[in-house]
């Protein structure tokens, strides 16, 4: 069934998603903006397996944080409590934190708040090895989690009924997903390929322990090694 949590986790999925894309193109921003020297600082930014290290680093600092010394929920409305003796200003601060904690008890699933779980460590792994070991076709990665990822799981929460075998996911969701991924593909890519990629996609998304780090491996794998294949083929119209 799907729920409110369901979809806005969801939301901050795509939001994370479009965020960790953005690396791809930042040299291209700075070259523009940029039209003199630059300062080395800003050319090591510009890097994409650069940024992707930093945000790492910072993703598994905040994993480790919430694993070994996770906050109680007593202490948490503790403090709300105390926020909110200070006066109008404090009652403003409780409220806010009430809105925040609804907000992350509502996106978090039961085992991520029971092993203080964080996808986004494993998401930036994921696209951070594959950039490592497949360059720019990571691209493909990461907008197969943009669109496999999150269709297959709202669709299948929605309307899914019939299971996949040996998988947690639906038809109607693994369909969705697939679909999602290849139709803006056909825009852009030869339909051969297309469908390769958004079948590995779906692949990866119903089998794989984990899709945040499944996803983007697999795919710009596959992509990868198409793109190798295609060029000792002869150019066909399909």
């Amino acid at each position: 069934m799907l729920t409110y949590g369901d979809v806005l986790r969801k939301v901050v999925h795509f939001l994370l998603i479009v965020a960790l894309a953005i690396p791809l193109y930042w040299r291209g921003v700075v070259e523009t903006f940029f039209l003199q020297d630059y300062l080395p600082a800003v050319e090591t930014l510009s890097d994409p397996g650069v940024v992707y290290a930093l945000v790492l680093i910072g993703a598994a600092f905040i994993n480790a944080v919430r694993i070994r010394g996770p906050i109680s929920r007593e202490k948490v409305i503790e403090f709300r409590k105390k926020a909110a003796e200070i006066g109008p200003f404090g009652k403003k601060i409780e409220e806010l934190l009430e809105a925040v904690d609804s907000l992350i008890n509502a996106m978090q699933r039961e085992y991520e708040r029971r092993a203080g779980y964080l996808g986004l460590v494993y998401g930036t792994i994921g696209i951070f090895t594959a950039y490592s070991l497949f360059g720019y076709e990571v691209v493909y990665g990461i907008s197969a989690m943009a669109t496999t990822d999150i269709f297959s799981s709202l669709i299948g929460m929605a309307f899914g009924k019939r299971r996949i075998p040996f998988s947690n996911g639906t038809f109607e969701g693994t369909i969705a997903g697939f679909l999602s991924f290849l139709l803006p593909l056909l825009i852009v890519e030869p339909p051969w390929r297309a469908f390769i990629l958004a079948l590995s996609a779906s692949f990866a998304e119903v089998y794989g322990v984990e899709d945040n780090l499944s996803v983007p491996l697999f795919v710009s794998f596959v992509s990868w090694l198409t793109r190798e294949f295609s060029v000792l083929l002869p150019s066909y119209p399909f």
